[in-house]
């Protein structure tokens, strides 16, 4: 039979929760030891044409990568670019599930990341077998999957859809219609009217989307989504337990509706009836479930010691030109991405201030409490018995999304050198479109100036050289200029405007995680 994804391809994103390093990162704060990055084992179950497991492979050149996918056309498009790449160490296959076993040997780390609320209930039981049979020791495994109760809400809007599309064929004219037949049946509800408001919500949802996603993910043939408990109880049966969730702050959410509310009831709960306690009162629809063998000791409190060994890093910067990191006044913080912190305690301003200034880079633990040492006159002293006031702040800043910590660091640079070098990855993904991977794993999109920057550095041209090239293509019309919402004529005037803009378009792309440390 025709495979729905070589006919309507489904485009391919990194998904940073995905990544080895954030598995790993949460077994280490739960007490587990996981198989180092540098030489891991990593099998990508549905990788479709691997933009997830392709630039993972990018960022651990010692890694072992496989992945598999049952249609033919995205894996074509993901061995081109792993050659192109010269990631010898990547492997991609068109198979069925069925025909992984045993002896392919074992994994470190397991993804199967929208895969398994959209396969029958026999490839679901198939994948988790997987996970139970070549999964590592020490090993994390990775799954995401549609949620009850909110799966509830997705399901009705689905069928909606499905209904209002049951006379059309093509992919495009379904998802159109199914989108306009529940359009039409919302705006037929009064304004108020708590329906309406269900309706239009997920009809926003899926403004963000392509057709081909929508299509792939509320047109699916299998869209099942499932209670928490009871996919734990189905991991079970294949000797895996819950480890955790990928997002670790989806563990806390529920404390930030209402402290009071979402205490009480948690005390007497397992972790399971817990977490499931959890999803009823956010309505959860999606999870991101971390897995690990039954037999491994998990510790249920995130570790604050185990922070000496991972790497942390922030977005957020101070709002004032100069914080009063000091003193008991309070400052703000804002990141990129609208995130923000205020707080008036002088170890929190130091720690925040610092990291963001070290931005886009991963600072070891070490390293930074050095820096806080030194801004707070030694409040923070490492010789200090037990978990320090550092490591209690930052995981509660974890928990809260306002810092990430990592195992590893990837080889970027925090400013760009005598002959940037810019991501090969994303030089090569620029051939066909604006959306690249950066070196955090993350989707960045690049504006027309800035592809061409990118494309001509690549470690063999100094800034004089960047400049002449770059002049040669507004010359030849390649590159437009604008000044004041106009298009910019005069060529020795778009010549200036350029040079100008030169080192701060450079400094951009290092903040963006899209330069190489040419000294790795």
């Amino acid at each position: 039979m025709p495979n729905l994804f070589d006919d309507v391809p489904y485009p391919g994103f990194p998904f940073p929760e995905t990544h080895p390093d954030r598995l790993a990162t949460i077994a280490t704060l739960f007490g587990m030891t996981p198989p180092l990055l540098e030489s891991c084992r990593i099998l990508e179950l549905g990788c479709g044409d691997g933009s997830n497991l392709i630039p993972a492979a990018f960022s651990l050149p010692q890694s072992q990568c496989l992945g598999v996918d049952l249609a033919e056309r995205p894996i074509q498009k993901g061995r081109a670019m792993a050659e192109a790449l010269g990631l010898t160490q990547v492997k991609l296959e068109q198979l069925d599930l069925g025909d992984i076993t045993r002896a392919w040997g074992e994994f470190d780390y397991i993804i199967a990341h929208g895969v398994y609320s959209w396969v029958a209930p026999e490839v679901q039981e198939k994948a988790l077998g997987i996970c139970g049979e070549n999964l590592a020791a020490n090993g994390v495994a990775y799954i995401s999957y549609n949620a009850y109760p909110g799966g509830h809400i997705r399901d009705m809007v689905r069928h909606l859809m499905l209904f209002g599309a049951r006379h059309a064929s093509r992919a495009e004219e379904r998802v159109h219609q199914g989108i306009e037949f529940a359009r039409r049946i919302a705006e037929s509800r009064p304004e108020a009217d708590p329906y309406r408001q269900l309706l239009e919500r997920e009809l926003k949802r899926m403004q963000r989307l392509s057709a081909s996603s929508i299509y792939h993910d509320d047109f699916a043939p299998f869209n099942a989504p499932v209670y928490f408990h009871e996919f734990i109880e189905r991991v079970s049966r294949h000797g895996l337990q819950f480890l955790g969730e990928a997002e670790f702050p989806a563990m806390h959410a529920a404390h930030a509706l209402n402290p009071d509310a979402s205490a009480a009831p948690e005390e007497d709960l397992d972790v399971i009836a817990r977490e499931q306690w959890i999803d009823f009162l956010l309505c959860r629809m999606f999870r991101r479930t971390l897995l690990c063998r039954k037999e491994m000791a998990v510790c249920r409190t995130p570790q604050p010691d185990r922070l000496r060994t991972l790497y942390v890093s922030t977005r957020l910067q101070p709002v004032s030109q100069n914080p009063d990191l000091t003193s008991a006044q309070a400052e703000e913080f804002r990141a990129p991405d609208g995130k923000t912190l205020s707080t008036n305690h002088p170890l929190a301003k130091a720690a925040v201030a610092w990291l963001g200034a070290q931005w886009p880079r991963r600072v070891p633990f070490s390293e930074l409490e050095s820096a806080v040492q030194a801004r707070t006159g030694g409040d923070c002293n490492p010789q200090t018995q037990g978990p320090t006031a550092l490591e209690n702040l930052l995981l509660r800043m974890y928990a809260g999304d306002l810092v990430e910590l990592h195992v590893h660091a990837p080889p970027l640079a925090l400013a760009p050198g005598e002959r940037p070098v810019s991501s090969p990855l994303a030089r090569y993904q620029l051939q066909e479109g604006r959306m690249v991977t950066n070196l955090h794993h993350m989707s960045v999109e690049i504006d027309q100036a800035s592809r061409h920057l990118l494309l001509l550095a690549d470690g063999t041209r100094d800034r004089a050289q960047l400049l002449c090239d770059l002049d040669a293509r507004i010359a030849a019309g390649e590159i437009t200029m604008e000044k004041d919402g106009r298009l910019v004529d005069d060529l020795e005037e778009a010549r200036r405007m350029l040079a100008q803009a030169l080192d701060p378009n450079l400094d951009r792309m290092a903040q963006l995680a899209l330069l190489m440390d040419e000294t790795r």
